[in-house]
């Protein structure tokens, strides 16, 4: 219900797996292991037993161009309209597939 919502979380993982140099292991850290550290989420940011199970189903094939319309976010400004990319998440799945989410709260 927020206003604008996170302006370029949608373009963070296409726009990393662009980078030259940059290997898968690399940008799971980076959008998933490092994150949930930084902020205290357990169970979240890895791939284990006893883990939740969040994923990102990635199309690395998939080339594609950023328009407008596509963003999900209020207000469609971005950076990145206009640009190409290669990699494109084609599913997103939750707690193994949980048909709802639950709050997550930051560990003491």
């Amino acid at each position: 219900a927020a206003w604008g919502g996170i302006s370029g979380c949608q373009t963070l993982l296409p726009a990393l797996l662009g980078l030259d140099g940059l290997d898968l292991p690399a940008v799971a850290r980076l959008t998933a292991t490092a994150p949930a550290a930084r902020f205290r989420l357990p169970g979240k940011g890895r791939i284990e037993p006893g883990a939740d199970a969040d994923l990102a189903l990635v199309d690395l094939a998939a080339e594609w161009t950023l328009a407008a319309g596509d963003l999900r976010c209020r207000h469609r400004h971005s950076p990145w309209v206009g640009r190409a990319f290669r990699g494109r998440v084609v599913r997103t799945i939750l707690r193994g597939g949980a048909t709802r989410g639950r709050l997550v709260r930051p560990a003491a």
